[in-house]
């Protein structure tokens, strides 16, 4: 009988997560140890659950107000409680 090994299967897959952000898994070690690429930034670490319901969340993804995105680096979104600009 013909097995197809479940991680070639899953390599190169492609989804749309909730933001309309398209991205492909990368590399695939098991289930919860994947990596996922989108069309800007650096590949994200996740697990298959969130890659096949679309939770994997972009840096450029616009999560402040719809409008804006955080990005990646080392910025602050608030310091000792307050918001930073």
């Amino acid at each position: 009988m013909f097995s197809v090994n479940l991680r070639d299967e899953r390599l190169g897959m492609i989804n749309e997560n909730r933001h309309g952000s398209k991205m492909e898994i990368i590399k695939y070690n098991r289930a919860l140890d994947i990596l996922v690429k989108f069309e800007k930034g650096s590949p994200i670490h996740t697990n298959w659950d969130s890659f096949i319901k679309g939770t994997v969340k972009s840096p450029y993804d616009k999560s402040v107000y719809s409008i804006a995105y955080l990005g990646e680096g080392d910025y602050k979104t608030s310091e000792n409680g307050k918001i930073t600009r």
